[in-house]
């Protein structure tokens, strides 16, 4: 019931009048919400059923809101799925060369990353350019790899034929991605690595960050 707001100075109030304002004032009254009702910072008021609220409390730092209809309230909070909760990268512009066939690190290409969470996904990317050229005439196929720490690889000049001491091919840009399933809050390095597949070729020389070779990792929430 709605309170009357058009009384003018001299209205003389009737027993009618009193009887409505008493009646709009207890019908606004029984519709409000205590204050009593919230008891803690963060408290949100919900509905629960028809003409019916509760509260829900507030949730744990870094959570969502979601929706929920098993809930008493149709609603929860919730960890933020995809949540990318961490990021870091290093950069190394200076060319790199390597004639070995075992695996090498490849200087200065290297981070250490402290996780956030004790189980996340981690996303390791090697990003840059790179190339693999022959040092003989002999026609067999030489193979540049760049990986990471001995899991994740890419292969540079996949079956490169040597048909001259300049022949080369040259990848732009180098992707090399590794993901990573973490399972505790411990610091950890993440390096680049490369090494050349010679074994049917006299040679050959692997050469990355023609353009700047970047590490990057980035921790994703569950």
């Amino acid at each position: 019931m709605t309170l009357p707001t058009d009384y003018i100075d001299g209205d003389v109030l009737t027993a009618a009048d009193v009887n409505a304002i008493t009646t709009a004032v207890n019908s606004n009254t029984d519709l409000k919400v205590a204050v009593g009702t919230f008891n803690a910072k963060g408290d949100l008021l919900v509905g629960l059923t028809n003409d019916s609220v509760g509260v829900l409390s507030v949730g744990t730092n870094g959570y969502i809101l979601t929706a929920d209809s098993a809930e008493t309230g149709g609603l929860k909070w919730a960890a933020a799925s995809g949540k990318l909760v961490g990021f870091s990268s290093v950069y190394y512009g200076t060319n790199q060369q390597t004639t070995s066939a075992s695996v090498t690190d490849i200087p200065n290409l290297n981070l250490t990353y402290t996780p956030a969470l004790a189980s996340s996904t981690i996303i390791v990317e090697i990003t840059g350019t790179g190339s693999v050229t022959a040092v003989s005439d002999d026609p067999d196929p030489v193979r540049g790899y760049v990986q990471i720490e001995g899991s994740q690889r890419i292969s540079l000049g996949t079956d490169l034929i040597g048909a001259s001491t300049n022949g080369y091919d040259l990848y732009s840009p180098l992707v090399v991605r590794g993901v990573l399933n973490n399972t505790n809050t411990n610091a950890r390095t993440y390096k680049g690595q490369f090494f050349v597949d010679s074994t049917t070729e006299s040679g050959g020389v692997i050469e990355l960050a023609v353009e700047g070779m970047w590490l990057t990792v980035m921790e994703v929430s569950p």
